[in-house]
């Protein structure tokens, strides 16, 4: 695993996949690297939370360097066996180390900062997040049942996206096709915003759902899914936002990448951040121009898409990030954070060859790893021109909206944030608590959230979950999206 990339896990065989919620695994932007540590009291019912500057409440839990190593960092038990500082990054990248069956494993978060102890908090908050997927796991006691016969509200697990015939019957395609007559396992969700309950498969909720075949089934699951919008907060309700501004990223990068059409360019002359210009400078240094492109579509909360390409670069051709955020500025700056790590150091290591076998199929391309390789040799330039010709625009014309920005309440960017869905067309979002003892320990909530109509990010060709969202539709322009005009997505 390494930063600036999701994670998924094959339940088939319990690897993990790739460097594994988005941020992320990505270091995410879940809480901020130099945010002080808070306060350890929390507000009570009925109480709306102020928000600061990150949209973290206030007061918040004690997440502070010492606190978290009391609680997560033991070099012979774990969950984490240590800190590791990442060699040759370009700002501090420490990795929490994990223990797996009685010895040292992959690292299991990541977190960059402007210094060692900024980067090692993020890094343990990032292992809390990715925990509660498996918390979920090992604590659910789903219900065995048919979409028929459950009790109440269920979701129909088709409004997150559906695959084509030729995706479910290939080799690679890891899922069965959905039938309201097969027995699936379901765990309740809460619905945003009124707490009514809501049926939902175990593997919305889960990246770690082992298969459990049925009869007529190869796997017993209808969704293979990734990190994305995984988040953790001192409250569920502060955790949802911040998972759904992560879904909300993936989403209109998305929805642009399958458009296929010029987006406009931030001038970078008007970036004035000097962290983010001294890494794009450093970027510029090893041979790549970064550029900065407006994702947001039909929801205004600021989205960037970095894109570096380096066309003298035989390995490491292209690497693409995203980043959204309220603030404009801040999303940009967190996109370029997540990139300069991957175009400067050493956590990513496509392989040519592998590369340009990978790129003789589309179906070739089945985790997480294959689709950073696919875009990583100069043979993939031509794929990017479509969305490079748009027009330059400074970065406060760039976002001429962005209402979330004015949020001083946890309940006031809910609704800020649920309207604007409404808006778009996506009525509903649904949270999984993912909440397991580390988390309490830390006086924290892990969730994950689902936007019905939103464009899920999945890896693998034979995952794509494109059909049955009209959003995307109508970004591409288009009556119906063929799976032959589908190509392969470059997000980590």
């Amino acid at each position: 695993m390494a930063p600036g990339r999701d994670a998924v896990v094959d339940g088939g065989h319990g690897a993990a996949l790739g460097r594994g919620a988005g941020t992320d695994a990505a270091p995410r932007r879940d809480v901020d690297a130099d945010a002080g540590s808070g306060a350890d009291v929390i507000p009570g019912p009925g109480v709306d939370p102020l928000l600061d500057r990150a949209l973290r409440q206030v007061p918040g839990p004690d997440l502070s360097v010492s606190t978290l190593t009391t609680l997560l960092v033991d070099s012979r038990y774990g969950p984490v066996i240590g800190l590791q500082p990442v060699p040759d990054s370009p700002a501090a990248l420490v990795a929490a180390v994990h223990a797996r069956h009685g010895k040292a494993s992959e690292a299991a978060g990541y977190g960059r900062g402007r210094t060692i102890a900024a980067a090692s908090r993020l890094a343990m908050l990032e292992r809390l997040e990715r925990s509660g997927s498996e918390a979920l796991v090992s604590s659910a006691r789903p219900v065995r049942a048919a979409y028929r016969q459950l009790p109440g509200r269920a979701l129909d697990p088709r409004r997150l996206g559906d695959l084509a015939p030729e995706q479910y019957e290939h080799p690679s395609c890891r899922v069965d096709p959905f039938s309201p007559d097969d027995v699936l396992r379901w765990i309740p969700a809460q619905v945003w915003g009124t707490g009514e309950h809501c049926w939902v498969p175990l593997e919305a909720g889960s990246y770690h759902v082992h298969p459990e075949p049925r009869p007529g089934q190869r796997w017993g699951r209808v969704l293979y899914e990734s990190s994305n919008g995984c988040a953790l907060g001192a409250t569920l309700d502060e955790a949802a936002l911040h998972a759904l501004l992560e879904l909300l990223e993936r989403d209109a990068f998305l929805l642009t990448w399958w458009a296929g059409r010029p987006v406009p360019r931030i001038d970078w002359s008007s970036v004035t951040d000097p962290t983010t210009v001294e890494l794009r400078a450093a970027m510029r240094r090893a041979g790549y121009e970064v550029d900065l492109l407006v994702l947001t579509r039909d929801v205004p909360v600021p989205a960037v898409w970095a894109l570096a390409r380096n066309p003298r670069s035989s390995d490491k051709y292209s690497l693409t990030t995203a980043a959204a955020h309220p603030d404009p500025a801040e999303a940009v700056r967190a996109a370029v954070a997540e990139l300069a790590p991957l175009v400067l150091g050493d956590v990513v290591a496509p392989s040519p060859e592998r590369a340009r076998r990978l790129r003789t199929d589309r179906w070739n391309v089945t985790d997480l790893d294959h689709h950073i390789e696919w875009y990583s040799v100069p043979e993939a330039a031509a794929a990017f021109e479509p969305y490079l010709t748009g027009p330059s625009v400074a970065l406060a014309e760039a976002f001429p909206r962005s209402p979330l920005r004015g949020a001083a309440t946890l309940g006031q960017a809910r609704r800020l944030l649920l309207g604007m869905l409404a808006e778009a067309g996506m009525d509903e979002v649904l949270v999984v608590d993912q909440t397991g003892r580390e988390h309490r320990a830390a006086g924290l909530r892990a969730v994950r959230v689902l936007v019905p109509g939103s464009v899920p990010l999945a890896f693998g060709f034979a995952h794509q979950r494109v059909l049955g969202l009209p959003r995307l539709l109508a970004a591409a322009g288009r009556q119906e999206l063929s799976l032959d005009r589908l190509t392969v997505h470059p997000f980590p």
